[in-house]
């Protein structure tokens, strides 16, 4: 291949930059929408007139009117990688490979902090419900999928095909010495 042909897009890398968006920002989207919505969904129902009157002067949840700190934080980081996978997409600067790496890295120390930090607390004072059990397996579905997702994305930007597009360019072929 000659030096002035311009690499495209491998179909691995289109694959792992889709992957990524959907699992590092439309889904921490979609559930923060979520839970957005319920809550406003709770905020906006009605309240008895004699209310305090009977005793129920108390909400029926408290906290409703935002998302928690948290939340608001994996909102900035999915709207934040979102452009950084378009950038990633269209592969300038050539630097956005390495940022693309960085930023999954960043989001998935991220993701397992909120995922096995929340874990660490003492069940004599939190409780225990019915959900604990599938809870510690879905964290456990979760951990694996981010390891999935991660490592192909890893894995196939450093591919040469994947480094020719962020490059711009192919590399000159070894010449064969001749005997």
């Amino acid at each position: 291949m000659s030096q002035s042909k311009k690499p495209g897009r491998p179909f691995g890398l289109s694959l792992a930059i889709a992957l990524s968006v959907i699992y590092f920002s439309l889904l921490p989207l979609l559930f923060n929408g979520l839970i957005w919505s319920v809550r406003q969904h709770f905020v906006a129902l009605p309240v008895a007139e004699n209310a305090a009157e009977i005793g129920l002067d108390t909400p029926l949840f408290q906290g409703a009117e935002g998302l928690p700190q948290v939340n608001l934080w994996q909102i900035v980081l999915s709207v934040v990688f979102l452009v950084v996978a378009v950038l990633a997409w269209r592969g300038r600067p050539p630097a956005m490979r390495f940022v693309l790496l960085f930023a999954i890295i960043g989001i998935t120390v991220f993701n397992l902090a909120l995922t096995f930090g929340g874990q660490a607390a003492d069940a004599a004072t939190v409780g225990i419900d019915s959900a604990a059990q599938i809870e510690e397996s879905l964290s456990l579905v979760q951990l694996m999928s981010n390891a999935l997702v991660v490592l192909y994305v890893l894995w196939y930007i450093n591919r040469a095909p994947s480094r020719a597009f962020y490059r711009g360019y192919y590399l000159p072929e070894k010449q064969e010495e001749q005997k």
